[in-house]
């Protein structure tokens, strides 16, 4: 189960989450079923567009008793994947222009089922309790070189002497909605 948390504005998406996922209060949700290896999706219901920062922290509050530790992905997709979802199956971030951290591997995940090195996520052992805050920044102030915004995380408020470390992604399209 997760928990979205410290925001005032967003929620999460009941209309708009996969059938297998229960949204058990405005701000909890969690797997109608057991662990099955398969990506289900709860969307929040903000939008963040070019110029715009936002922050979400998201807590993990319950793991299958089966599985080592949680398996989680956080992340963004673009909001028309957000709509579709309506008429297909969204199988995970990776497979639909998303950007995500996965739990199981601390790895960042985009454009592919192979997750790619993010030194700051594998470091952490993921556990229940853990919060994941992820900033998506589309104001181009991290990103000066690049017509880019920058996806980050923070794993339970502990930032690093190198803010680098955080950041994830620094391709995000800035004129995308997200």
């Amino acid at each position: 189960m997760l928990s979205l948390w410290l925001s005032l504005t967003d929620s999460w998406d009941a209309a708009l989450t996969d059938p297998h996922i229960i949204v058990a209060t405005n701000l909890q949700v969690e797997r109608s079923i057991e662990w099955d290896t398969g990506l289900y999706h709860a969307f929040g219901t903000d939008c963040v567009t070019r110029g715009h920062c936002k922050t979400w922290h998201v807590q993990i509050t319950r793991q299958d008793a089966k599985l080592r530790q949680p398996y989680v992905q956080v992340g963004i997709m673009p909001q028309q994947t957000k709509f579709n979802s309506k008429i297909r199956r969204i199988e995970g971030f990776c497979q639909n222009d998303g950007y995500c951290l996965y739990t199981a591997s601390g790895k960042k995940y985009h454009d592919g089922i192979t997750g790619e090195s993010f030194p700051y996520g594998e470091r952490h052992a993921f556990k229940v309790g853990d919060v994941i805050s992820m900033q998506l920044e589309l104001t181009q102030k991290a990103n000066q070189t690049k017509n880019c915004g920058v996806l980050k995380f923070i794993i339970n408020g502990q930032y690093e002497a190198d803010e680098m470390m955080h950041i994830a992604f620094d391709t995000i399209d800035i004129n995308q909605r997200w």
